[in-house]
């Protein structure tokens, strides 16, 4: 997007990726996040896989608590958004470990497992340090791995696949959506 480099769209092959800055605190600049999320979903509808991607995770133990209600009020305003544009995986960072989550929806100010729902995945393996391996979230997948990791994302128009793989080059982790 020209003027604001922490948000975009770039569709490559059956993949449209859409990023957008999470460091917003306010209402008003949460709507607006949420209004630009909704047209820039809009705007791939027509792509097989559809990828959001952020700093901040909105999801999980890792993800926005009571304590700050900024992230809270972006994980209700752009799950809602995602979920209507058919959003199967949200990528984020900001904590050095991994985390990934069942599908889920949100729904009635909760989370729900849903095999039509999405997939949240922090993957933070770039950077460790912050959070060993510990209980995961009530709809993690795969929890807290603590290693340094890269992940991979391979798409056709009717597989997109997710790899996480440690530095030793084994892999951690695999998701698949058909």
């Amino acid at each position: 997007q020209q003027g604001n480099e922490h948000r975009g769209v770039l569709t490559y092959g059956p993949v449209s990726l859409v990023w957008y800055g999470s460091f917003t605190h306010t209402r008003a600049a949460d709507s607006e996040t949420a209004r630009w999320l909704d047209a820039a979903l809009g705007s791939v509808d027509g792509s097989p896989w559809k990828i959001v991607a952020a700093h901040h995770p909105l999801t999980g133990k890792h993800g926005p608590g009571p304590d700050e209600p900024s992230q809270a009020r972006q994980r209700k305003l752009f799950a809602e958004v995602m979920q209507k544009h058919g959003v199967v995986l949200h990528l984020s960072g900001h904590i050095h470990c991994y985390d990934r989550s069942e599908p889920i929806i949100w729904r009635d100010k909760a989370w729900h497992l849903d095999p039509g729902g999405i997939t949240y995945a922090v993957v933070g393996t770039g950077g460790v340090g912050q959070c060993g391996t510990s209980p995961g979230w009530r709809y993690s997948a795969v929890s807290s791995q603590y290693f340094y990791g890269t992940t991979l994302i391979e798409a056709t128009q009717d597989e997109l696949s997710l790899s996480l793989i440690s530095e030793s080059g084994q892999i951690v982790d695999e998701q698949s959506w058909f």
